[in-house]
């Protein structure tokens, strides 16, 4: 800053080589804008008119065979038919027949008698006297209830000759001990050597004391024919017993005996 006040003339002397605008220079500014919006208005006008056109495009296509194709080929002709719903019929309505009455009714007077029905239910007459509940009788209708195994009844079967022996493990073993008895009288000890066996032979019967004290259903198992054949036949013999009771009452009670023995030669 002090050079430049210290040199009076040098300032002078820059303002004289700066030139000042002339008004010439201001219009052409001005002009070369509005040059510029006329011919950018006059380009949008000519491509706004360029898609207005319509331009038609044809393209001749080749097929495989090396023949030109015409036609344009995204073009179908097609018969096309128009979809019509069926009519509906209208449904005949079948006559209808009166029904006909097989026995013409007869017009009986009021006061005429008419036939007494027989078998015909009416309700009881309603009396005053008191219901004596002896006089109901109560039917128990049967049921089939399957044989209780002996261990498992409350009271087991009395065979003939236990009628004494008290307690129910008791019993049991008179029962056994009577089976066993009568099985030494009369089974056949002989079958086994005229069959030709050896050893020890096991038979398995499973019979049942129905509640009359019948031995019924008696079936045998064994590896013989004969042996089971003979088993049953022994037990068919046995007596008549006292039935095995559940709750006071009789019931069918089964039982299981193994008969072994043994054949000598």
């Amino acid at each position: 800053m002090k050079l430049f006040n210290n040199n009076p003339s040098f300032v002078r002397q820059n303002e004289k080589d700066v030139p000042k605008p002339q008004k010439h220079d201001a219009n052409l500014q001005k002009n070369s804008t509005l040059f510029f919006q006329v011919g950018l208005i006059v380009a949008l006008l000519g491509a706004y008119g360029l898609l207005q056109l319509n331009f038609k495009y044809t393209e001749a296509l080749v097929s495989h065979r090396g023949e030109t194709i015409t036609e344009d080929p995204y073009v179908m002709d097609l018969a096309f038919k128009i979809y019509k719903e069926p009519e509906a019929k209208p449904v005949e309505k079948k006559a209808t027949s009166k029904p006909k009455l097989l026995l013409e009714p007869k017009i009986v007077d009021n006061n005429a008698s008419l036939p007494e029905t027989d078998n015909l239910i009416t309700e009881p007459e309603p009396t005053d006297t008191p219901l004596d509940p002896g006089s109901i009788k109560v039917i128990e209708i049967p049921v089939d209830v399957p044989p209780m195994p002996v261990n498992a009844v409350e009271e087991a079967p009395v065979f003939p000759g236990c009628e004494k022996v008290n307690g129910r493990e008791e019993r049991i073993k008179c029962l056994s001990d009577k089976i066993n008895q009568h099985i030494r009288k009369k089974f056949d000890s002989n079958l086994g050597s005229k069959l030709g066996l050896d050893g020890i032979q096991r038979i398995n019967v499973m019979f049942t004391i129905d509640t009359n004290g019948n031995v019924v259903g008696i079936k045998a198992l064994s590896k013989h024919k004969e042996l089971d054949e003979e088993a049953v036949e022994v037990m068919g013999k046995l007596p008549k017993m006292q039935p095995g009771k559940q709750n006071q009452k009789p019931v069918k009670v089964s039982y299981t005996f193994p008969i072994i023995f043994q054949v000598h030669d």
